[in-house]
């Protein structure tokens, strides 16, 4: 077996919700990660404008690469695929579901890692006794784990 070529195979790479301090740091760590590589960055309000003109710090990484909207992700949804949620707290579930539901209809392995509250908590009953308004897609929350130790677990 052949690791090297394992090893050296980049995992294309999108970040939702683009534009904000959550996904600045996402895009400065994807930047320097050995094995991702950034495919899209989506932002409704930014869309066809450069990374650069939001994180000017990162144009030597990104040059002129721009933001998509939400529409044109399919077109990234192929093969294996990493995405990270930096979308805001509420919304991010919604979003995440609605990809999902596209990645598997296109036969694509879709990694999903989100950064938001939204799938903090094992279920839609817990999520809104804490955030007070219904969860935005509870039908997949049984597809997440939490990372936070203190949420893992029923409350």
């Amino acid at each position: 077996m052949n690791t090297s070529a394992t090893v050296n195979k980049t995992i294309p790479t999108i970040v939702l919700g683009g534009t904000g301090y959550v996904a600045g740091e996402l895009l400065r760590l994807i930047a320097t990660h050995p094995q991702l590589e950034l495919a899209a960055a989506v932002s409704e309000s930014q869309a066809g404008e450069t990374i650069k003109s939001v994180f000017p710090h990162l144009q030597n990484v990104f040059g002129e690469q721009s933001y998509i909207s939400r529409d044109e992700v399919g077109t990234h949804l192929h093969g294996k695929v990493a995405m990270f949620s930096a979308a805001p707290h509420g919304a991010s579930a919604a979003m995440i579901a609605e990809l999902l539901e596209t990645a598997e209809k296109q036969d694509c392995e879709l990694t999903v890692v989100d950064a938001s509250a939204d799938f903090r908590f094992p279920t839609a009953a817990a999520y809104e006794a804490v955030y007070s308004h219904p969860h935005g897609a509870p039908h997949v929350l049984v597809h997440f784990s939490s990372g936070l130790p203190e949420h893992m677990g029923n409350p």
